[in-house]
């Protein structure tokens, strides 16, 4: 079976657009290297991923192609050279859907369905499917599909009508089509923490004004090509799922809605254009978890009851205050033992940094990060980084002195952006090549989020961790999805408030190392008669961590 190529890489055979009668197969010499003489006539391939799905013969590089067993019934493995393993690995690779979870999953085509499938043997509990053609849904049931949208007969926009079941929204949608509004439908159509992923085929021009805000509040846009699958490797597992497992192989089977001679292509063709059927982390002012947001203050002066503090900005923190009201469940019980002067960083910097990169991006062993802004967050992201086994790992900042800092924590080199002569993102490219696997924004500014994603691999990871302005949006080219490309962020590293805080404070009571280092975050120990010349020194980016009051 020959997979599906990256038209991005080496991979895609030179364009030839002539091709040559002969009475047998027979390849032409090196100066044209993808021209076939063959008894039958087409031009080379040259569109979309440059596949040549319609010839008799074909020339293909060897680690393109996959050996299956002679048992298998080769019209429905011609499934597996493409639609089955992108809808499906979408899904189970791309989104990793996890069980019992609301997806929705934009046309019904091979392609839609595989999706459809995934989800459901992904465990997923709402399977909406959207399509013109509501004839689909019954074909669409069979593999897992339980609601379905009509979206030209409908009389309000589909992320409406998703909205009005579901109102906090879906956990995942797919995009199986390739069109830009469709995408923004269901982006619209997201939980604040839900995934975007894109499937279909995207034109260079499709951009997406992506509010980086709700990076924040965990929203994540990815999307890959052949279902994030090694080629050889994902034909091999899903032919012998096929093998093996009944009910796989049954529903597959339902893949080929009619087998048809050559003669009969344009029928099929018009089939299909005509689509005939052939085959949340964010909380609100007014929610669970903060103080109401109704202009009231909860904290007076004793003698006189004069409010001294309303807790309305900077997501309602009392941060400088004696006593302070809170719900039970946002209040987190430590071991006494514990020193409060460092235990003042686990209520927000160390698990929103630490868990950026091991929670958040999920940082893989020998791969390559760039961490811009290394303050309190910036250093617990490097931390997080090293201690998920990160290989390289980039620091950027506009004081030089904080590299030596950094360095104790992992960092291994080190950018200085306000002194560089050309931008951070050309000076990464010039150390690789491709560009790095994982990018942080610590600091959120927005052309530091632009030259964070501009320094990504094509399969890469950007992570939104410092605040951000809610005017703030990024010109997303929707064709860097299909790459592999993810676009996410969290609030609080990811962590679930008593639980995050909970295990971090035990690995910092066990773990001598871990101990060690978070130690270290603690720059300086100052009276509060001493706190605007600290936050002076913030202001001046002068080479400090945290300065932690003690009153």
């Amino acid at each position: 079976i020959p997979t599906a190529p990256n038209p991005h890489t080496a991979h895609v055979l030179p364009a030839c657009t002539s091709a040559t009668l002969a009475a047998a197969p027979k390849p032409v010499g090196s100066e044209q290297p993808n021209r076939l003489i063959t008894s039958r006539v087409t031009s080379a391939p040259t569109d979309s991923t440059t596949p040549a799905t319609y010839v008799e013969y074909c020339i293909a590089k060897q680690s393109m192609v996959v050996k299956i067993d002679k048992s298998l019934p080769l019209d429905v493995m011609s499934l597996f050279g493409c639609s089955l393993p992108t809808g499906f690995g979408a899904a189970a690779n791309v989104a990793e859907v996890h069980a019992g979870s609301t997806c929705a999953v934009w046309g019904l085509g091979a392609v839609g369905m595989a999706v459809v499938l995934g989800c459901k043997q992904m465990g997923a509990n709402v399977i909406i499917g959207i399509d013109i053609n509501s004839e689909k849904y019954d074909t669409a049931k069979q593999f897992g599909c339980n609601q379905f949208i009509n979206s030209k007969e409908a009389t309000e926009p589909t992320e409406a009508i998703i909205r009005n079941i579901f109102k906090e929204g879906v956990d995942y949608t797919f995009d199986c089509i390739g069109n830009q509004s469709v995408i923004e439908s269901a982006i619209k159509s997201l939980s604040p923490s839900g995934t975007f992923v894109a499937v279909g085929l995207l034109q260079p021009q499709h951009t997406y004004a992506l509010p980086l805000m709700r990076l924040l509040d965990g929203l994540t846009l990815t999307g890959g090509l052949f279902g994030n699958y090694k080629g050889k490797d994902g034909v091999r597992m899903l032919t012998e799922k096929y093998k093996n497992d009944n009910n796989f192989r049954r529903l597959v089977n339902k893949f080929v809605s009619k087998r048809i001679s050559l003669n009969q292509i344009n029928e099929a063709f018009n089939s299909l254009k005509n689509s005939d059927n052939v085959i949340r982390n964010g909380i609100s002012d007014s929610e669970e978890g903060w103080i109401p947001a109704d202009g009231a203050s909860r904290f007076h002066l004793r003698q006189t009851n004069e409010p001294v503090l309303t807790p309305s900005t900077n997501c309602n923190l009392a941060t400088y205050v004696e006593y302070c009201i809170a719900k039970q469940s946002m209040v987190v019980k430590i071991d006494k033992s514990l020193p409060l002067d460092v235990m003042s960083l686990f209520g927000c910097s160390l698990p929103t940094g630490f868990g950026a990169a091991a929670n958040v991006a999920e940082v893989h062993a020998g791969s390559t990060c760039a961490v811009w802004g290394l303050g309190a967050v910036g250093m617990a992201v490097v931390l997080g980084c090293k201690q998920m086994g990160a290989n390289v790992i980039i620091g950027i900042d506009i004081n030089s002195e904080k590299y030596d800092t950094a360095k104790q924590f992992g960092c291994n080199q080190f950018i200085n952006s306000k002194e560089a002569t050309e931008p951070t993102e050309a000076i990464i490219r010039n150390i690789f090549k491709e560009g790095v696997d994982y990018t942080f924004d610590c600091i959120g500014n927005q052309s530091v989020i632009e030259s964070a994603i501009k320094s990504l691999s094509p399969s890469g990871t950007f992570v939104a961790v410092g605040l951000l302005q809610p005017q703030h949006t990024y010109a997303l080219p929707l064709m860097r999805l299909l790459d592999g490309l993810t676009l996410t962020g969290g609030l609080f590293g990811n962590y679930k408030g008593k639980d995050g805080v909970r295990m971090l404070t035990e690995k910092y009571k066990h773990d001598n190392n871990f101990r060690r280092l978070v130690n270290k975050f603690v720059s300086k120990r100052i009276s509060l008669n001493q706190i605007n010349e600290a936050f002076e020194s913030l202001k001046n980016s002068d080479n400090v961590i945290r300065n932690v009051i003690i009153f």
